[in-house]
């Protein structure tokens, strides 16, 4: 050995075990530092692609513009590319059904959302897209490379259809579509609608307003959705938030793993400062002892950091893979987008992280004393022997008393393990109600998203506005159908709710009138009463908050079901806001005017009293949420009753149409999952050759669409939280399985004396109850502020109120001590059968 840091390669060959668990140590942190950026970036990847699938890949649209604007863009040094669409002509076919015709240059069908379910695109303009459902309308029912031919002006227009596109929910219950063909020369006398990318290094927000200059009379958007994902929103609150959101988020998991590491080499450095005390006393210098430290951390780093990034990018497609296949959708492992950048900044972070927690473990491994060392006295605390037992021993058997003198004698050890489980704690807590932030900003979806068809009146007639049971059971007899939901007309009218009971966000944001009656402040809010179906009223029970859903109990007590969660949208303060009106529990009453829809400032003279029988958590048929008033649910007995008090001279007034109680205005039809859809379609098709004012839409494309984007997003936050679970859990096993491996000589002493196996896993037992039980509540202390300050941030792109996380903090608490027991088992099991006489001659 030339020099004393030679020493280090032999101890680590030496000390495989120690060696081993302070390398897992980095990997976990570097895991951590690789996984939580790319987790980010995917999903930002993820949403851009789902927008401009959705939306368009565009950032600027132009409406209704003239030639000149088309020119000045293209010259424009600024702009990238640009889609022209032009309409060059509206026909009416099958008496009824309304087509334009649309044309676009080459890049049209690249930005915009235009999705061919078969064929190709067009390569002239003789060549024509059209959606399914449009073509199945027209006269011998064309398909691909079929002719179509309409009538313009008098005049015959042929097209070949050379691609079908999806259907769209929109199109089909107006009964208008649009028809695709290639722009092959732009006309110079025409209105159209122009679509813009800026160059990738042009900055988007801080030329929205130079761009909107240039749209003369005509109209100019902006793609808000996707400008927000890129960070490029005109709302600089709501970038400025996202920033904040990102640095909260990217910083604690920097922090934690700095945290993790340092843990790490401190617990190693304090077990062997006798080692370091032998170094001291034959001449090396203080300088020398750091050098050979920090040794140790680049070639531990070496090792645990490119793992570290394997396995946080592979346990990341892992755990995706996993969570998505519960879901109903496949992530694949492509989806998961690597940054360059990523890459190299983890590993940056993680060489760093090691540095910088590897320096005060070294000035503690030089500072101490030679003497203090071999004695073994750096990291213990020489207690004051006491005659008389303090008041805690009183109530302490001999294992508990024990475990809490090794927590007052040797502090720093007690420090790191505490600080390690806080660490993982805090993750968990914040990472947590992170995502429940988010999933009350996104949609969840209802029991829309399991529907295939949807079935409607789009009539005029007074007379023709309804379906009969007759239809219901027509529908159900199909072969193929597995449910029918029938769709009741809505009434409308005023609540009287103590003001109590009131948000006092809803009272802020939307001013409801306020009456006093018998000495009691009432607020009058628009409610929407809707009749369910014994099916519905099946399915809502999935979505119960409160209560319980019988539909017997409901027709018996005047009982109705209640839907408060609702999202606005505030003028004044320009974003969304999710709220709960009113705080309703089961049993409660509410009071109804049906006579007042437009919540005058009068007590009802013959109000109805309903009983509230259950609260759900949103809509399970419909807009997910109720719409700035209350959702009420009933059968259509208790509707009947609520209807007898209508005056309906009143109702004509109010309505400007005659009252015609309830009827089923349409249906929702589920399919079994073997069923032939085209055997369904054709078979549905009947109801609108027998009535012109029957429309059978076919939701499942659009509805596909939906719930991938929504299954998406919920695959990414909940790989999200088991990552960090994943990772939190490790390190508190990493900490508390090093901290018990490294005490095999203590526990050897202790066995020596006269302590049995069941006394000392007793005392581990307490310390790691003690551990579990201090670090999670530390952890509860920093991590709810942090929150509650990501909560703030979320709050400038969406306001919604603060709920305190009880679930995550017990699942916290309860997991870091479960898993910090856990830990101890399996080094008490190695402990249990180790020599007595070995270990104690052990120098650590």
């Amino acid at each position: 050995m030339k020099k004393y840091s030679d020493i280090t390669v032999k101890y680590l060959k030496n000390q495989k075990k120690r060696t081993i668990l302070t390398i897992i140590g980095i990997i976990l942190s570097v895991a951590l530092i690789s996984s939580i950026p790319t987790m980010f970036y995917s999903m930002q990847k993820s949403e851009i692609k789902m927008v401009k699938r959705t939306v368009g890949d565009f950032h600027f649209a132009y409406s209704n513009v003239e030639y000149d604007l088309l020119n000045r863009l293209k010259n424009n040094p600024k702009v990238e590319d640009i889609s022209v669409q032009v309409d060059v002509i509206k026909i009416t076919f099958n008496g009824k059904y309304k087509l334009t015709i649309t044309e676009l240059n080459k890049k049209g069908f690249e930005m915009l959302p235009i999705h061919i379910k078969q064929g190709r695109l067009p390569q002239n303009n003789s060549e024509i897209l059209i959606e399914k459902w449009a073509l199945e309308k027209m006269d011998n029912k064309p398909g691909i490379n079929d002719k179509v031919v309409f009538d313009v002006n008098g005049e015959n227009k042929q097209y070949t259809v050379v691609g079908i596109l999806e259907n769209r929910i929109n199109s089909q219950y107006f009964g208008e579509t649009r028809g695709f063909t290639l722009l092959e020369k732009i006309p110079r006398d025409k209105k159209m609608n122009i679509y813009l990318k800026l160059k990738s290094k042009i900055s988007i927000k801080n030329n929205i307003e130079e761009f909107e200059k240039m749209k003369g009379k005509g109209k100019f958007a902006t793609n808000e959705r996707l400008l927000r994902l890129l960070l490029q929103s005109s709302d600089s609150k709501g970038n400025k938030a996202i920033f904040i959101i990102c640095g909260i988020l990217i910083g604690l998991v920097i922090i934690s793993t700095v945290a993790v590491i340092y843990n790490a080499f401190h617990i190693s450095v304090l077990e062997r400062i006798k080692q370091f005390g032998l170094l001291r006393s034959i001449g090396a210098t203080p300088r020398q002892i750091r050098k050979i430290v920090f040794k140790e951390a680049t070639l531990l780093s070496v090792i645990g950091v490119p793992i570290g990034i394997v396995s946080g990018i592979f346990g990341l497609k892992l755990v995706l893979f996993i969570v998505s296949r519960g879901g109903g959708i496949l992530i694949k492992a492509n989806e998961v987008e690597v940054s360059p950048y990523i890459i190299i900044g983890s590993i940056l972070l993680g060489f760093i992280s090691v540095y910088l927690s590897a320096f005060l473990p070294a000035n503690t491994a030089s500072k101490i004393s030679p003497l203090d060392a071999l004695n073994n006295r750096g990291s213990i605390k020489k207690e004051k022997i006491k005659k008389k037992k303090g008041i805690i021993y009183r109530f302490l058997n001999i294992e508990f008393a024990m475990a809490y003198k090794n927590i007052k004698r040797n502090r720093k050890r007690f420090r790191i393990t505490v600080f390690s489980i806080m660490i993982s704690v805090i993750l968990f807590i914040v990472f947590s109600t992170f995502t429940d932030m988010i999933n009350k900003i996104i949609d969840d979806g209802n029991e829309i998203l399991n529907m295939d068809y949807q079935i409607l009146k789009v009539s005029s007639q007074k007379e023709n506005y309804m379906f009969t049971e007759e239809d219901y059971n027509w529908l159900k007899s199909i072969n193929g159908v597995n449910k029918v939901y029938r769709e009741y007309n809505t009434f409308y009218g005023s609540a009287l709710i103590p003001t109590d009971k009131v948000s006092d966000l809803y009272k802020e944001v939307s001013k409801p009138n306020i009456i006093e009656h018998d000495n009691e402040k009432f607020n009058i809010i628009k409610v929407s009463i809707n009749v369910y179906d014994s099916g519905k009223l099946d399915r809502s029970k999935d979505y119960i908050k409160y209560g319980l859903i019988d539909e017997d109990k409901l027709n018996a007590e005047n009982g109705v079901i209640l839907v408060v969660n609702n999202r606005l949208y505030s003028r004044e303060l320009k974003k969304s806001i999710t709220l709960d009106i009113a705080n309703f529990k089961e049993g409660d009453n509410i009071l109804i005017d049906i006579n007042n829809p437009n919540q005058q400032k009068t007590y009802p003279k013959d109000g109805i009293s309903l009983k509230v029988m259950a609260v759900l958590e949103r809509v399970p048929f419909g807009n997910e949420y109720a719409q700035n008033g209350v959702k009420m649910i009933t059968t259509k007995e208790v509707a009947e009753k609520i209807i007898s008090k209508i005056d309906k001279e009143k109702y004509k007034e109010n309505f400007k149409r005659e009252f015609s109680g309830i009827y089923i205005r349409g249906f929702f039809i589920q399919l079994y999952e073997n069923a032939n859809r085209d055997v369904v379609t054709n078979k549905l098709r009947q109801l609108e050759q027998e009535d012109s004012t029957n429309r059978v839409i076919d939701v499942k494309a659009d509805i596909k669409e939906q719930k991938r984007a929504m299954m998406q997003m919920k695959v990414f936050l909940y790989g999200f939280i088991v990552v960090i679970a994943l990772i939190g859990s490790l390190n508190i096993i990493n900490t508390v399985s090093t901290n018990m491996i490294l005490r095999k000589r203590e526990f050897s002493i202790l066995k020596a004396i006269g302590m049995d196996m069941s006394q000392i896993k007793k005392m581990v037992v307490a310390e790691g109850v003690l551990y579990g039980l201090l670090g999670s509540i530390y952890g509860v202390i920093i991590g709810l502020p942090l929150s509650y300050l990501l909560y703030n941030q979320i709050n400038g792109i969406s306001i919604f109120p603060w709920t305190m996380p009880w679930n995550h903090i017990i699942i916290a608490i309860t997991g870091a001590i479960s898993i910090g027991l856990l830990s101890i088992i399996i080094p008490l099991k190695r402990i249990k059968n180790d020599n007595i006489i070995e270990c104690i001659r052990i120098e650590e």
